[in-house]
């Protein structure tokens, strides 16, 4: 049944699209032989290439996307490949793309391309009350770190010239920080699918790590980013390995809030390259695979840097099945080679919070001001190990260790002297992900620091 689905399989791929194979067995003394006879039927040629509701896009545009052509053999997988190459346009709310026969020759078909615009303009807003913001080992924290509101909007004009270009203006503001940009988003360039983005930015934030200094960054970003591997199987569709490199300049202030004096400035220009593998078969609770980033940044003083410096930063997720467990286990390594701890006016490295070291408060760990605020450095390691269990239905259990450490400079980086932390907690497992409520100990408590904190999440921690 296998091998003749196969073959059925392989014909109709190839353009016989109403191929029929069918099994014949045949007794021949002791033993039984299985022939396979096949009816390719009519193997169609495309006649036409329509676009029935093409909205406003222009029509180079369209068929820039399409993998189809006059005179091509009618493949499924073609027409599939179109319809997702129309998709990552990204100004279309539905896409189809199918072959219809000719009543006057059965050897043709006409492809048909029929799509139905998104809306021209689309307006987001939202009021959120944070208590803690959200950060990472590889960057300062996305958002503030003490509990506010936050207001944010956007207005995103789509497809507004007829080239597959969207035009998106944001704002997100608290009473401390200010933040608007600009950016332009074009899934595919001339037909090739690279999709290209061009970000203006500009964000104030009055109320940073570091107590009475407020900072100011302005710049702007052009990047292009393409999917090499894609994963068609099963029921999870998703890139498995993209490539993404570009350019950004950023103007960079600090200055001290009480009076604004100016008191630490910087341009930093510099390139960027980088990789992300999806091997994970879960986007939310993944039990098996891998998930990894490897980024790095050069800047110099031809790219319109003031200093030259290397940033790199490499994360490893992997998640292995123990029966009905998981063993999920995260690596995360960033440096940027050097002795001056100020080649990093920003995007320093951070660590302690619910997604690196739980047992410490977010960005707890490492260079510190006199006052106990978060410096962050130039070089970082942690290191995860978590268990996670099934209780009952879709609460589950995990047992954790947790590891790492910011240090100034690289040079300083000590994998003997990482700070550790280790504990247990429960997750329910909801559509959009589980949310954690957990404890952690820390391990080794030096003088002042609590045996431990309470830790709630949304998400896993890697």
């Amino acid at each position: 049944m296998a091998d003749r689905d196969a073959l059925a399989a392989w014909y109709v791929a190839n353009g016989w699209v109403d191929a029929q194979v069918r099994g014949v067995l045949e007794a021949q003394g002791a033993n039984v032989v299985v022939r396979y006879v096949a009816d390719p039927g009519p193997r169609p040629r495309v006649a036409d290439v329509r676009v029935a509701e093409a909205g406003k896009t222009r029509d180079v545009v369209i068929r820039r996307s399409l993998s189809v052509k006059e005179g091509d053999f009618v493949r499924p997988t073609a027409l599939a490949d179109s319809r997702e190459r129309l998709s990552d346009v990204g100004v279309f709310r539905s896409v189809d793309v199918r072959a219809e026969p000719r009543a006057d020759d059965p050897g043709l078909r006409d492809v048909v391309v029929g799509l139905v615009d998104k809306p021209d303009v689309q307006v987001e807003y939202g009021v959120r009350y944070t208590t803690q913001g959200e950060g990472s080992a590889g960057a300062a924290p996305s958002s503030p770190s003490e509990a506010r509101w936050q207001l944010a909007g956007a207005l995103e004009l789509v497809n507004p010239f007829g080239l597959g270009v969207k035009t998106r203006a944001y704002g997100f503001g608290t009473t401390s920080r200010q933040s608007w940009g600009l950016n332009l988003d074009a899934a595919t360039l001339a037909g090739w699918r690279l999709r290209t983005q061009l970000f203006l930015f500009n964000d104030n934030d009055d109320d940073i790590e570091i107590s009475g200094v407020a900072s100011h960054v302005r710049g702007v970003t052009a990047q292009q980013s393409r999917v090499l591997l894609r994963d068609r199987r099963g029921r999870r569709w998703h890139e498995r390995l993209r490539l993404q490199w570009g350019y950004t300049f950023k103007d960079i202030e600090y200055v001290e809030s009480a009076d604004p004096m100016r008191f630490l400035q910087g341009d930093r220009g510099f390139a960027s390259l980088a990789a992300i593998g999806d091997e994970r078969d879960n986007l939310t609770d993944p039990r098996r695979g891998i998930f990894w980033t490897g980024t790095s940044e050069l800047a110099r003083t031809w790219l319109a840097s003031d200093v030259d410096y290397v940033r790199l930063y490499g994360q490893l997720f992997v998640y292995v099945p123990v029966g009905p467990l998981v063993w999920a286990q995260g690596y995360r390594v960033g440096a940027v080679p050097g002795t001056d701890p100020l080649l990093l006016l920003e995007k320093r490295f951070h660590a302690g919070g619910p997604t690196t070291v739980r047992g410490y408060e977010q960005n707890a760990l490492g260079p510190q001001t006199a006052e106990g605020d978060a410096l962050g450095g130039q070089g970082v390691v942690v290191l995860n190990q978590e268990l996670r269990f099934p209780i009952a239905g879709k609460l589950k259990g995990g047992l954790f260790w947790d590891a790492g450490n910011v240090w100034a400079t690289s040079g300083e980086l000590d994998f003997g002297d990482l700070r550790q932390s280790a504990g247990a907690g429960l997750r329910y497992i909801f559509p959009f992900g589980p949310i954690r409520v957990e404890y952690a100990w820390i391990l080794g408590r030096r003088e002042g620091e609590p045996a431990g904190r309470f830790v709630f999440g949304l998400g896993h921690a890697f």
